[in-house]
């Protein structure tokens, strides 16, 4: 079984190159994947889910300045 690895928002803010705010209003819009629920009053989201994401967003548009671009 593969391992699911968890982000926290602050990661999840460094490899999409957005703020918090973006990202929430992105997820506001259908447009950014929704977090997982894993306390009372913590979430996580999804390493694979922001993956996809990221991918969806180079297949769009390659040369598109504004993109998120992953750095490692």
């Amino acid at each position: 079984m593969p391992t699911i690895r968890l982000l926290r928002r602050e990661e999840v803010e460094t490899l999409v190159s957005l703020s918090r705010s973006s990202i929430y209003a992105a997820m506001a819009r259908g447009d950014f994947p929704r977090p997982l629920r894993v306390g009372q009053r913590a979430v996580r989201w999804s390493e694979a889910d922001i993956e996809r994401w990221l991918a969806t967003r180079a297949e769009a548009d390659p040369h598109d300045v504004h993109a998120p671009r992953r750095e490692r």
